[in-house]
C-alpha cells in the first residue's frame, strides 16, 4: 500500500554587511510517495516512537552534523518549546506548513525567548518514527543543508503525524 509523506523546510539568516543586513529566507516542498506493506498512519495518530524519541532524533541530527565536521547541536528547551508550538498549530489545520498565526519563523523564535542570529525549520508529515524523519530530512538537500547549517541549538516535537526540527545559532 502507498505512503505518502512530505517534508519542508525554511532558513533565514543574517548576514552582517559594512551598512546594513541582508535577510535570506528561502522555502521548498519535496511530497514523496513510497511503496510499504504496512499502512500509512492516521491523521490522528502519533506515530510509535520510544519514550526518549527526543534523544534519539538529537544523536540522529548530530551523527548527521559529525560526518560533515560540524558540532553536536544542543537541545534547548525554549525550540523544544517553538516546534511544539508548530506541530500543534499543524495538527490543529490538519496541514503542514511553516506558516503560523503567531507570525515567521524568526518571530516566533524571539517570541520563545531566544535571541539568535540564524534560525531553520524543518517539517514533516506522515513519517512513522524518528528514523523515518531524519532520513527523509538528510535526502533533502534544503532539510541537509539545515541539519548541518551554522547552528548550535536545536528542538524538536511531534503533534499527531506533524514533526518539527527547529535550529538556531545563538
Amino acid at each position: 500500500m502507498p505512503t505518502t509523506f512530505s517534508i519542508k523546510y525554511v532558513t533565514t539568516s543574517i548576514e552582517p554587511t559594512t551598512t546594513s543586513i541582508k535577510l535570506a529566507t528561502s522555502t521548498t516542498t519535496i511530497i514523496a510517495t513510497t511503496s510499504t506493506n504496512s499502512a500509512a498512519p492516521e491523521s490522528t495518530k502519533t506515530p510509535s516512537a520510544p519514550a526518549d524519541w527526543c534523544t534519539e532524533m538529537l544523536s540522529q541530527v548530530n551523527a548527521i552534523r559529525a560526518k560533515a565536521g560540524k558540532a553536536a547541536l544542543v537541545l534547548d528547551d525554549r525550540m523544544v518549546l517553538m516546534a511544539q508550538k508548530q506541530s500543534d498549530y499543524q495538527f490543529q489545520i490538519k496541514k503542514m506548513t511553516h506558516d503560523n498565526v503567531s507570525g515567521a519563523l524568526t518571530q516566533r523564535c524571539t517570541q520563545v525567548g531566544v535571541k539568535w542570529w540564524g534560525v531553520a525549520e524543518n517539517v514533516a508529515a506522515g513519517q512513522k518514527d524518528v528514523t523515518s524523519v531524519v532520513t527523509a530530512c538528510k535526502n533533502s538537500a534544503g532539510h541537509y543543508t539545515n541539519i548541518i547549517g551554522n547552528y548550535n541549538i536545536v528542538g524538536f516535537a511531534i503533534n499527531g503525524i506533524y514533526w518539527t526540527q527547529t535550529f538556531a545559532l545563538i
